[in-house]
C-alpha cells in the first residue's frame, strides 16, 4: 500500500504538473488519439509512452481516466474528495502522461468510474463537485462553458470548408436515468438535447465525430452498458430529420477495441453508421474476468462487427486524408500498448453520405440482421456457433435470461437502498 504522505505529496504537487494546452479549433489536427479505462489497479505498462511517442495533436479521454470509485464487498462505491484527488493526481503524475500533457491538447468526457458512481446517472450525490474535479484534471480553462452549466458535454470544430471536422463530446452520466428498464430511459436530459440539436442544425463539417463514453450501436451484447434504445432512436431521428452526412461514433467502456458498423443503411439516413471503440488502456476484461475472450466469442453475436474484437491493452488514432477534395477519407487505427497498428479502417465521405436510390432499393430487398430482436440474435448466435445440441443452447439462453433478471432485480434493489440511505442522510 502506498503511504499516505506519498499521496499527500501528489495532491500538493498537482499545481506543479505541466498544464495541457488549450484546444485550438483554428488548426486542423493531423492525428487525434483517444482511449479509456486507466488505472483500475495501477498505471504500469508502456502504453502512455507509446502515445507520447506518437505525439498526437489531440488526446481525448473517452471515460474512466481514473478509477476514483472504491472497491467494497465486491462492488464499486463512491469515494470521498481526498481519494478522488489522489487518483487523479496519480494519473496526472505519470511520467509518460506528463509528456502527453506537454505536447498535446487534451480534452475528454467521463464514464462511471471517473464520475464516481458505478453505472451512475443523474442521482449521483457527488456529481456537482466531481464535475469541478474532473475539469480540473483536464486543465479545462476557468472561463470554459463546461464550468458554468451542469454536465460536461461540449464540442470542437476544426478546420474550414470541406477540410473540417466536428468533435462532439456527449455526457452520458450527469442526466442519465437508471435503472434502464428495457431501454426506455433517457440518457442526455432536456438541456443537452437542446444544445445538441442547435449544434447539429448549424454544423457544416465534412466529418462529425459523436463521442459517447458507452457504446452506441450494439444492442445485443449481454452485460454491457450501452446507449438506451430511447436515446438512440431519438438521436438517429434527429440525424435523419436534419439530413446530416458524415456522422460516425466514438466510444469506450468495454475493455476491448473494435470497429463496428450497422449491417444495413440506417432507415431514413441512407448510409451505414460506423463506431470506433477503444477501451482498456491499462487493463482488459481478461484481467478481471476469467476466460473473458472465449466467453465473449460464445455469447456476443457478430451483428455489428466490422473488425475483430481486440481484447488487449489499446488506444485508438484517427487521421484524415484530404487529397481527394470531393471525397476525403478518415482513417481509424486500433493500436497496441506498444503503439503498433493492430487493425485499421478507411472511411470515405461517400461511405457516410446518403446513397443513390438504386442502393436504397437494393438494401430494402435484403433482410437486415439488426431487424430481429436482440435476444433472438443471441440465441441464433449460440445455436450456430456453439457445438452443443440446440436444446442445450436453448437452456443456456434461458439460464442467461434468468441470470440477467436476477441481476436487474439486484440492481434495482441496490439503487432503491442507496436512495433510501441518501434520503436518511439528508434528513439527518
Amino acid at each position: 500500500m502506498v503511504p499516505l504522505f506519498t499521496w499527500m505529496l501528489f495532491v500538493i504537487s498537482m499545481k506543479q504538473f505541466a498544464r495541457s494546452l488549450p484546444v485550438d479549433e483554428s488548426k486542423m489536427p493531423e492525428v487525434i488519439a483517444f482511449g479509456s479505462c486507466a488505472g483500475m489497479r495501477d498505471l504500469k505498462g508502456p502504453i502512455f509512452k507509446a502515445i507520447a511517442d506518437l505525439s498526437p495533436d489531440l488526446w481525448v479521454w473517452m471515460g474512466d481516466a481514473a478509477y476514483v470509485t472504491v472497491r467494497h464487498e465486491g462492488d464499486w462505491v463512491p469515494a470521498d474528495e481526498s481519494r478522488v484527488d489522489r487518483k487523479f493526481a496519480a494519473m496526472k503524475s505519470d511520467v509518460s502522461y506528463q509528456r502527453i500533457v506537454k505536447s498535446s491538447q487534451i480534452t475528454g468526457t467521463w464514464d462511471d468510474h471517473d464520475y464516481n458512481e458505478r453505472d451512475g446517472g443523474r442521482l449521483n450525490p457527488t456529481k456537482a463537485w466531481m464535475q469541478v474535479k474532473y475539469l480540473d484534471f483536464l486543465d479545462e480553462p476557468k472561463d470554459s462553458i463546461r464550468r458554468k452549466r451542469p454536465g460536461i458535454y461540449t464540442s470542437y470544430k476544426f478546420g474550414t470548408g470541406k477540410q473540417s471536422v466536428t468533435l462532439i463530446l456527449l455526457d452520458m452520466r450527469y442526466f442519465r436515468q437508471y435503472p434502464n428498464i428495457r431501454g426506455t430511459n433517457e440518457d442526455l436530459g432536456p438541456d443537452q438535447w437542446r444544445w445538441l440539436e442547435e449544434l447539429l442544425k448549424t454544423d457544416t463539417s465534412t466529418f462529425k465525430l459523436i463521442a459517447s463514453s458507452i457504446q452506441v450501436l450494439p444492442d445485443d451484447r449481454l452485460g454491457q452498458e450501452a446507449m438506451s434504445k430511447r436515446t438512440k432512436t431519438k438521436l438517429f431521428d434527429l440525424i435523419s430529420r436534419l439530413k446530416l452526412s458524415g456522422v460516425t461514433f466514438l466510444s469506450g467502456d468495454v475493455h476491448s477495441a473494435q470497429i463496428m458498423k450497422t449491417p444495413c443503411p440506417v432507415k431514413g439516413i441512407g448510409y451505414n453508421f460506423w463506431e470506433f471503440t477503444s477501451s482498456g488502456l491499462t487493463h482488459t476484461c481478461k484481467d478481471h474476468v476469467p476466460f473473458c475472450d472465449h466467453v465473449v466469442e460464445i455469447i456476443i453475436p457478430k451483428t455489428w462487427d466490422a473488425s475483430p474484437r481486440w481484447i488487449e491493452k489499446n488506444f485508438g488514432t484517427i487521421r484524415f486524408d484530404w487529397k481527394q477534395s470531393d471525397d476525403p477519407t478518415m482513417i481509424w487505427e486500433i493500436r497496441s500498448e506498444a503503439g503498433e497498428i493492430l487493425d485499421n479502417q478507411r472511411i470515405r465521405f461517400s461511405d457516410v453520405s446518403e446513397q443513390t436510390e438504386s442502393k436504397h432499393v437494393e438494401a430494402a430487398a435484403l433482410e437486415c440482421p439488426a431487424s430481429s430482436t436482440p435476444l433472438w440474435r443471441v440465441f441464433t448466435h449460440l445455436v450456430s456457433n456453439v457445438t452443443v445440441p440446440w436444446i442445450a443452447a436453448f437452456y443456456i439462453v434461458v439460464l442467461l435470461i434468468g441470470y440477467l433478471g436476477l441481476m436487474c432485480a439486484w440492481f434495482c434493489f441496490s439503487r432503491f437502498q442507496a436512495l433510501s440511505n441518501n434520503r436518511r442522510v439528508k434528513q439527518d
